[in-house]
């Protein structure tokens, strides 16, 4: 991250999110940047689970966060679409993913909120979640060291978090199969592959 020059979180901020944001954020783009969104992009598309089941059409280029201690970003919802620059146009922003890039900090969990429930989620270093971004989250005070992480957001060929979870489950009920019975495990395909095609969109 040598040449990654820090800016106020609160400058891409829009309306009262600039007074639960305090944090610093990567001004795009340099080389280090240029590095991560290329390993970031060589991932998803070698990762069988995201092409299978998150079906990525666009993935932005991330955002480099940085919390030191006593920062955080409070509670908020993600924007629906984010702007594509090089193509020129929107992408719809169906899932959020965070990579974490350090260890050995406290607190800066990241907590995602469903309902009347909540989880909160810290991996180590160079593992990544990915959550609806229509979630309520947060990314709770860090009371010791700094947190750095990348976030990006992906346009799934599938908007429907339902829908998506409906192929998700063929998937495990394809794998839980007996490799033997090649008539279900068969039909278990068929139905999810026509699904997929019904639902998706480009």
């Amino acid at each position: 991250l040598g040449d990654v020059k820090w800016e106020d979180g609160k400058n891409t901020a829009q309306g009262v999110i600039k007074n639960v944001k305090e944090n610093e954020q990567a001004i795009q783009p340099c080389s280090s940047m240029n590095a991560i969104n290329k390993v970031l992009t060589d991932e998803i598309v070698k990762n069988t689970f995201i092409q299978n089941v998150v079906m990525p059409v666009h993935v932005l280029y991330p955002f480099l966060n940085s919390y030191k201690e006593g920062e955080f970003y409070w509670q908020h919802i993600d924007r629906p679409m984010r702007l594509l620059p090089k193509a020129g146009k929107y992408v719809r922003c169906d899932l959020s993913m965070t990579i974490f890039l350090n260890d050995g900090y406290e607190g800066g969990e990241l907590v995602i909120y469903d309902g009347d429930s909540n989880t909160a989620i810290k991996l180590n270093k160079g593992d990544a979640v990915i959550y609806p971004s229509g979630c309520l989250h947060e990314v709770k005070k860090i009371t010791k060291g700094k947190r750095i992480c990348a976030v990006t957001w992906i346009q799934s060929g599938i908007r429907c978090d339902k829908q998506r979870e409906v192929i998700y489950d063929l998937l495990k009920l394809g794998n839980k199969l007996s490799k033997s019975d090649i008539e279900t495990q068969n039909l278990v395909s068929k139905i999810r592959n026509n699904l997929t095609r019904e639902w998706c969109e480009f």
